[in-house]
């Protein structure tokens, strides 16, 4: 799984204020107890990010989800290469639905900081974490995120219009989130895997415990560590806090979407590209009007000799369904796919 930390997150440092203005005395610099120097910065971080995770759990479908794809050659190049693209997200059509979700995640953010009782750590937390969430909110950062959109609906109009070539694309029904050995939720997509939310009731129920949640554990982190760091590593150890706090965020506004689009019941591959991993770097292909497109790769396989797990191939509407269906059978059952996975579209539209 990918670690969500933006290159403008790191690129430009959360001001924090000094170690005294979190509520805690200042040490004398001088002072170095053999507690303090034993701690490396490096491990207080690594403990914080397993104490104050980012909040990329996979949701689970209960069945398959779709992936809607333009022609023959889009159909193809999935089956062949066992990797669908991620669109870097300012480049897709739906790219204004963030300010809806960073909208929800301010609204929360806001009835957190006004709770009363809060100690001085609680306050400043909220606080900072609001007077940077404008510039790290992920509506600020869209260059950062791709993403690979999915349906639970097999053979949906809008989605045959939108994303299907209007009706002469492919649906092909997939199944890629499994428990492994030891139980744990295992995806063959390098990307957390998020269902929409289109209910904002529940969008906002879900946002606040998942913001009071992790404002509540790096409070905890930080009273018990306090006495062990240094002034500078304990500035370190909250920047960091507070950049998974956004991350958190972020990935819960990237769920919301607008109730105005349920018939789609998306689902979505969310990623962004890890500057150190070459299997991760962003790529460009040429979009309808010419210009390049940033996307990045997602295998859908863990090892490249074993098989998707695609169990349907839905052909689009159009008036030579059928001719297609007959090339669309002729492929999967060339690459070890049973023809009889391959089904024609209800719809009544034509491209």
């Amino acid at each position: 799984m990918i670690t969500v930390i933006p290159s403008a997150t790191r690129s430009k440092p959360v001001e924090l204020p000094g170690f005294s203005a979190w509520g805690f005395a200042k040490r004398d610099q001088t002072e170095q107890s053999p507690t303090v120097t034993a701690v490396k910065t490096d491990v207080v971080l690594e403990q914080l990010e397993r104490a104050l995770p980012s909040g990329l759990k996979h949701d689970v479908p209960t069945g398959l989800v779709y992936h809607y794809t333009h022609g023959e050659v889009g159909l193809e190049g999935i089956l062949r290469n066992k990797v669908i693209w991620a669109t870097q997200f300012e480049h897709l059509n739906d790219r204004s639905e963030l300010v809806e979700g960073d909208r929800l995640v301010q609204e929360v953010a806001r009835e957190l900081n006004a709770v009363t009782g809060l100690s001085k750590l609680q306050t400043l937390i909220r606080e900072r974490f609001l007077a940077k969430q404008g510039a790290l909110a992920i509506s600020a950062l869209m260059r950062e995120i791709c993403v690979a959109s999915f349906s639970e609906a097999a053979d949906e109009v809008s989605q045959w219009r939108e994303y299907g070539g209007r009706g002469a694309g492919y649906s092909l029904g997939l199944r890629f989130i499994y428990v492994d050995a030891v139980g744990a939720l295992q995806s063959h997509l390098g990307a957390v895997f998020k269902r929409m939310e289109y209910d904002r009731g529940v969008s906002h129920a879900i946002i606040k415990d998942g913001l009071h949640e992790a404002f509540e554990t790096l409070e905890r982190f930080a009273d018990r560590r306090h006495p062990h760091l240094r002034p500078e590593q304990f500035d370190r150890m909250m920047h960091r806090g507070l950049q998974l706090c956004h991350h958190r965020a972020g990935v819960m506004a990237l769920s919301v979407k607008h109730s105005g689009f349920k018939v789609e019941q998306e689902w979505r591959a969310i990623a962004m590209p890890r500057h150190k991993a070459p299997e991760r770097t962003m790529k460009t292909r040429a979009g309808a009007n010419g210009l390049p497109v940033p996307y990045v790769e997602l295998p859908l396989v863990s090892c490249a000799s074993d098989r998707l797990a695609l169990e349907e191939v839905w052909v689009g509407p159009t008036a030579d369904t059928e001719a297609r269906a007959q090339k669309a059978r002729a492929l999967v059952q060339f690459l070890g796919y049973s023809p009889e996975i391959v089904r024609l579209s209800r719809m009544p539209i034509r491209g």
